[in-house]
């Protein structure tokens, strides 16, 4: 499955060296998954990693270290993503990939973080039974409070009132 994507992906013009290291990547987690019910989310998670990816390089022009830097954050999203870290593992200085962030995403490096996070988060809210505070400690957030406050920020509503209107 994650074949037939990877190569939808690359012939939209996605760049096959970054296609084929995603699916390397989401292959190795499914492989390494022991829970079968967990097979499904990674997939979700695979496609819309790859889709996204895809849409920046036709929407938006993005540059290839921005698309570097994406790549780094879509595959580590249930981690801590520092800024020092991601410039770092794509070769650049962090003042330079802030600056790309806000000009070519026109949002700055956190907020972008914490909106694929909120993002990943919903997923998890509709299609698992996950509670709220295991959610808020999968994408690695101070607190559950925080995890709320960030969500209903973004979404306009709670985790549960959201899981509630989904379900």
């Amino acid at each position: 499955m994650i074949s037939l994507i990877v190569r939808h992906a690359i012939e939209g013009g996605l760049n096959s060296h970054l296609a084929f290291t995603i699916a390397d990547h989401y292959i190795k987690r499914i492989e390494n998954e022991e829970n079968y019910i967990e097979y499904d989310f990674i997939m979700e998670v695979a496609i819309r990693h790859l889709r996204k990816l895809l849409d920046l390089n036709k929407d938006q022009g993005v540059s290839n270290k921005l698309n570097d830097a994406i790549h780094f954050i879509e595959s580590h999203l249930t981690e801590s993503i520092k800024l020092t870290e991601v410039a770092h593992y794509i070769g650049i200085n962090k003042d330079y990939l802030s600056k790309l962030f806000r000009k070519e995403m026109k949002m700055s490096f956190s907020r972008y973080i914490m909106q694929e996070k909120i993002s990943a988060s919903k997923d998890l809210l509709a299609f698992t039974p996950m509670s709220v505070s295991d959610i808020a400690e999968r994408y690695c957030f101070s607190s559950t409070s925080h995890y709320i406050q960030c969500f209903k920020k973004s979404e306009g509503v709670t985790p549960l009132k959201f899981r509630g209107m989904i379900r």
